[in-house]
């Protein structure tokens, strides 16, 4: 009798089988579980040798983390970082890279993207709101992303955004504190030595080479921005000019007439090689750094009464007060 019912239950399983549906088979690349197994394509063993599963995930994109970005990063966002925040720029998954209330933090920026305007909430004369000509106002200033990142003080800024409000936190000791116009600050970039600086909105650069022919790029307000202006910078160093100008002992290269350019300055020069009038003997002034003789009764104003004979005063020109001639002295 057992062996009977065995044989029985053994029918029925085979008649019952016999008559469902064939297994199918999983299709590789489609997304979906085929075959019921919990596998989906290259994931399914049915589908390792199917040519897209050897070329990669099945996803077409070239990598193995499924997500159709090409980055191989799993994100899905296509910036190489695993963030999933598409910035392109901090590929750190935003982990704050530095605690400064515990440690010194480096700040150095590698690229112009490395930095941003922001209002810091702990400068008294910057992003902290504060008193100018009875207006309230904040300043922008350059700063490292990962400053904003670090401090809640520290505020991102776009030209136009309103003052926000200062977190409880930030609140700087700035009685008696006087502080001057925002400068005209237009964007944010990294300069040659790491660091994050402003540059002006209108005309802003960062070397002479960013303003074209015949213009130099200087801090003509001397607020920190550096702006084009029409003119030439005569040196860089004062080494410059001393290979400009063998015949000198001393040179500065530095702005001498308050025209924000550079010049050079130099001083023990032989010859007829001058700088400055007061370089050059009695009666000659100085012309393209020659020493030439501008007439028996030539005089400069500061030298006035060793140049010009007794009875006599040194009149200012217009075109250059520091000049004149001699005249006779109406009250002598």
């Amino acid at each position: 009798m057992l062996l009977g019912g065995l044989a029985v239950t053994l029918l029925v399983f085979l008649v019952v089988h016999s008559c469902s549906d064939p297994p199918v088979a999983e299709e590789c690349g489609n997304g979906i579980d085929d075959d019921g197994d919990q596998l989906a394509d290259c994931d399914d063993s049915d589908c390792f040798d199917h040519p897209s599963c050897q070329a990669g995930d099945g996803d077409g994109d070239g990598d193995v983390d499924g997500d159709g970005d090409g980055d191989g990063d799993g994100d899905g966002d296509g910036d190489g970082d695993v963030d999933a925040d598409a910035d392109e720029v901090d590929a750190d998954q935003d982990v704050v890279p530095c605690d400064p209330s515990v440690e010194v933090c480096d700040y150095t920026c590698e690229r112009d993207e490395d930095c941003a305007l922001a209002l810091d909430m702990l400068d008294c004369c910057g992003g902290y709101p504060h008193e100018f000509m009875g207006l309230t106002i904040a300043c922008p200033t350059a700063v490292h992303r990962d400053r904003i990142a670090s401090s809640a003080c520290v505020i991102p800024w776009a030209s136009g955004d309103p003052i926000p409000e200062v977190p409880e936190e930030c609140s700087p000791f700035c009685d008696g504190v006087s502080c001057r116009a925002c400068s005209d600050i237009g964007r944010a970039v990294c300069n040659d030595e790491g660091q994050c600086v402003g540059l002006a909105a209108v005309d802003g650069c960062l070397h002479d080479d960013d303003c074209g022919d015949g213009r130099s790029c200087v801090d003509a307000d001397h607020d920190g921005l550096f702006q084009c202006v029409d003119g030439v910078q005569e040196c860089e160093t004062s080494e410059d000019c001393l290979l400009d100008h063998p015949l000198c002992e001393v040179c500065d290269c530095l702005d001498n007439n308050g025209d924000s350019l550079r010049e050079c300055s130099c001083y023990g020069c032989e010859g007829t090689e001058c700088f400055e009038d007061i370089d050059c003997d009695s009666h000659y002034f100085c012309e393209d750094n020659v020493c030439v003789y501008a007439g028996s009764n030539a005089c400069r104003v500061t030298a006035g009464l060793l140049e010009c004979r007794t009875c006599f005063v040194c009149e200012p020109s217009e075109e250059n007060p520091e000049r004149g001639r001699c005249v006779r002295d109406p009250d002598c």
